[in-house]
């Protein structure tokens, strides 16, 4: 089945710059494509702070207050819902950008599909920087010899075959193989060359580093999300090597992450849109277990790439970002395992805050600093799941 047009709602919130590069990498790919896409920026700031950097974009919807990133969302589905008859809805974070190849990389993989498609479509999502990788071939002279390298700075990460990172945060010699991936730091300075012992040798050897022998990579961010407790999600993959993991990822997934998905008309009419309870954080995945309740699986699609500046906005604001995500947990585990639960989560965190403090493994300026806050806000979480009750059953669509 083809895909000739596209709805893309992009969320903001002094994003400036950034949205402007969001927009632009939309635009990139669109040309690069046969998919003709029609973008929405919805500003979440009364003051429409970004609208001077949504001049690219088709609409802009300005939202009266700040009801965070879901109502957003729905906001700009709701637009696209009720003035165009479009089947698929692409949700982009105004920090994250697609790769030039993206929708006609969609494309393809909307013609290999034999039956309409009503399942969400993730990305592989990736930090928005670069690292340097060595190719190992190039020192390796055979498959089965081992290699030491002497790491006297802490310059190097290493990744096994499959784009995991294994534990060498240390100084000092690491052991790696050919299938093994090093990987320069990203704060470190390129070295001149690698100091390094074969298997049994007791010499030292040198390997000088130049362009031929070094190619950029990036590291994943999100790679399908799984929800591992009733309190919880998390990302699956998270700090793998985007070249080495890309090969395997494609496949079903538990939740879809929020800064980029692919949604399709049918997903969202029988699953309702986004819970508003939820300010930030959870509300995807809360979102996205609706749709596996409904037998609905989210497919992950590794040709498909996004580069994230991860928490580049909300990273403004650690302390309030830090509150959300203590209030969201809770309403998430009320949401999904009931009130009950919710409370019994509450009441297990202050037994075990108290344990600490009464035990002296904190002090009590530490426990008035975090561990306090953090009860109280999951408190008012939880009061505030109870005042709105699933407002996502309004979106007007």
């Amino acid at each position: 089945m083809p895909l000739s047009r596209l709805g893309v709602v992009v969320p903001t919130f002094m994003a400036g710059l950034s949205l402007q590069d969001t927009i632009t990498s939309v635009r990139i790919a669109e040309a690069k494509s046969d998919t003709k896409v029609h973008i929405v920026v919805v500003d979440n700031h009364p003051k429409k702070l970004d609208v001077l950097f949504s001049k690219e974009a088709d609409h802009y919807i300005s939202l009266p207050g700040n009801p965070g990133f879901g109502a957003a969302c729905n906001a700009g589905i709701s637009y696209f819902f009720q003035s165009t008859d479009l089947d698929f809805i692409f949700l982009l974070n105004p920090d994250a950008t697609v790769d030039p190849d993206f929708f006609a990389n969609l494309a393809l993989y909307f013609e290999s599909m034999s039956s309409k498609i009503t399942w969400p479509i993730m990305p592989l999502i990736s930090f928005d920087f670069t690292v340097l990788r060595i190719k190992l071939e190039s020192i390796f002279k055979s498959k089965d010899e081992l290699i030491t390298i002497i790491d006297l700075e802490n310059d190097f990460m290493i990744f096994d075959q499959r784009g995991s990172g294994l534990d060498s945060d240390h100084i000092g010699p690491k052991k790696i193989t050919r299938d093994d991936c090093l990987v320069l730091r990203q704060d470190r300075q390129l070295p001149p060359e690698i100091y390094f012992k074969r298997n049994g040798s007791a010499l030292l050897e040198t390997f000088p580093l130049g362009d031929q022998f070094l190619v950029n990579d990036q590291i994943v961010q999100n790679a399908g999300s799984f929800i591992d407790s009733p309190f919880s999600a998390g990302d699956r993959n998270m700090g793998w090597l985007t070249s080495a993991a890309s090969h395997y990822l494609t496949g079903p997934r538990q939740a879809w992450c929020g800064a980029a998905v692919l949604l399709p008309r049918d997903y969202i009419q029988s699953i309702g849109g986004f819970d508003e309870s939820f300010f930030l954080y959870y509300e995807d995945t809360e979102f996205a277990l609706r749709g596996l309740k409904s037998g609905i699986f989210p497919e992950l699609v590794s040709t498909l790439r996004v580069n994230h500046k991860h928490s580049k906005i909300t990273g403004q604001f650690p302390i309030l970002r830090q509150r959300e995500i203590w209030k969201s947990r809770v309403i998430f585990t009320n949401r999904t395992n009931g009130l009950l639960v919710a409370i019994g989560y509450i009441l297990f965190k202050i037994l075990r805050f108290t344990l600490i403090l009464v035990l002296r493994k904190t002090t009590t300026k530490h426990f008035l600093k975090f561990f306090l806050p953090e009860i109280l806000f999951s408190v008012i979480g939880l009061f505030k799941s109870l005042k709105i009750r699933h407002r996502h059953l309004h979106l007007e669509i």
